[in-house]
């Protein structure tokens, strides 16, 4: 060819030894698919494909070949249409996973060089697919064992729920009987401990049947600005109690009646508002409401609840939202709880296409 130079035999033993040292298939071809350049990876993983092409067999068939090699129980027609989503997919340059002999999944890519060939290139993934199996694997089974929990949280709810409702019902009828003063002392005791325990089987059957998927929004008309008042009653004696004042501001523009599940809603508000009390030893909570037009017909409803107690620092905010999570272990021997009202109150939010969120400095509340 007029121009053209002959590679020296020691370059081209020096090229040939540099591409055999690749770690993955790598062949050049001609015009017409002829191989020019090819390494021995390469060789050994589409071999069918290769000796047909040196027969002369065309590019197409040469590929079928070396399908009919691996995939054995298919028939011509049927090699024949994989070959040919092969080929396409190579000819437009995107890469494509290709099975070998030897069980590997190489992806392998063509490229057009300006002599009018190309050259393809093959990268072993097989590790890849094999960690990807391995790790859904290990997701089904998490995602088995969360149901297992869940299943196992709601039945054991419910089976303590039974008696405890019967330690309760009879505490409150010896409530009703002359008591001395210190017999309804004790009534009151188991009272309160009843109830309590029951606050956290009802957290804990709605934890499980949150994250079993089996808990339901049922939204209806209602108005907002009602249930926050009721609520202000509901939580105001609590708060006069630890003398601390407790404040509702509505934004007198909102538009109160509104389509939402009142009773998830006010299951949000309250343990928010419970835990502001909990947390606040002097000063006040305050409750505030607005509702704007979103996208839709929809409105935008934000319920912000703040108060002046102990704050927390950034790295308590971060896992504020995990159930079972409190600031630290003294959290929980001063006031008490599992940490589930905050994780639930989110969850429950989210649900309702919405959100929980917290903004809090040490020390201001």
């Amino acid at each position: 060819m007029s121009g053209s130079k002959a590679i020296d035999p020691e370059m081209a033993a020096i090229i040939q030894e540099a591409v055999n040292r690749l770690p993955g298939g790598f062949v050049v071809y001609g015009p017409n698919h002829e191989i020019l350049l090819t390494n021995e990876q390469n060789e050994i993983d589409f071999a069918a494909a290769n000796s047909a092409l040196r027969e002369g067999c065309t590019y197409l068939e040469s590929i079928r070949r070396g399908v009919a090699a691996i995939l054995t129980s298919l028939g011509h027609d049927e090699t024949l249409q994989i070959a040919r989503t092969i080929v396409s997919t190579l000819e437009s340059g995107e890469p494509i996973e290709l099975m070998t002999p030897r069980g590997a999944i190489l992806q392998v890519t063509e490229t057009k060089l300006s002599s009018g060939g190309s050259v393809a290139v093959g990268a072993d993934v097989t590790a890849i697919h094999e960690r990807e199996r391995e790790l859904k694997k290990a997701r089904k089974e998490a995602e088995a064992a969360n149901e297992a929990k869940s299943a196992f949280l709601a039945n054991i709810s419910h089976e303590i729920r039974t008696p405890l409702n019967g330690i309760l019902g009879m505490a409150q009828h010896l409530a009703t009987g002359n008591l001395d003063a210190e017999q309804k002392d004790q009534i009151d005791t188991i009272l309160d401990s009843g109830k309590t325990l029951m606050a956290i089987l009802n957290d804990v059957l709605d934890l499980s049947k949150i994250e079993a998927g089996k808990f339901d929004i049922s939204p209806i008309d209602n108005d907002l600005g009602h249930l926050l008042r009721r609520l202000e009653k509901l939580w105001e004696p609590r708060a006069m109690e630890k003398g601390l004042k407790l404040r509702l501001d509505i934004d007198p523009d909102m538009i109160s009646f509104l389509r939402f599940d009142p009773v998830r809603v006010r299951q949000c508000v309250s343990n928010l508002v419970s835990n502001a009390i909990k947390f606040t030893e002097k000063g006040a909570i305050t409750v505030s409401a607005t509702a704007a037009p979103a996208e839709d017909g929809l409105f935008e409803v934000r319920i912000r609840v703040a108060d002046t107690g102990m704050g927390m620092s950034a790295e308590t905010l971060e896992k504020l939202f995990a159930p079972f999570t409190q600031a630290d272990s003294s959290t929980s021997r001063r006031f008490g709880g599992t940490g589930l009202g905050l994780s639930i109150s989110r969850k429950l939010a989210q649900l309702m296409d919405g959100d929980v969120a917290a903004e809090s400095e040490e020390g201001k509340g």
